[in-house]
């Protein structure tokens, strides 16, 4: 196998390793922001019967007690930590990523 061989499966293997590691931390992030995927939570190994009593469940009493949402002020200082933090970690992704770019473009020439 040629050198040039080697590098074009290596690049490849990493940018479909890199594609499938993205989707799984997308997927993850989305479901401890938003729960699991319609769907998903009955299918995982649950059979036919099971599936049918879990959808026909009792809906749960609502609660007559409002709940209070408290306004947070703007400017506090876990709000200026969080931000500055936030702004440091999209710096360090930017340059991390221009980094490993110029690294694979080295390693094509």
């Amino acid at each position: 196998m040629s050198r040039f061989s080697r590098q074009v499966l290596i690049m490849v293997l990493l940018i479909v390793f890199s594609i499938f590691f993205g989707v799984d931390l997308a997927t993850r992030g989305v479901e401890r922001i938003h729960g699991p995927a319609a769907g998903t939570a009955v299918q995982q190994g649950l059979p036919g019967s099971d599936a049918r009593a879990l959808r026909q469940e009792a809906p749960k009493p609502k609660s007559s007690v409002p709940h209070k949402v408290s306004a947070v002020s703007g400017d506090t200082l876990i709000n200026r930590i969080a931000n500055k933090t936030g702004d440091l970690l999209q710096i360090i992704a930017y340059h991390g990523i221009q980094w490993i770019v110029s690294f694979f473009s080295g390693l094509m020439r």
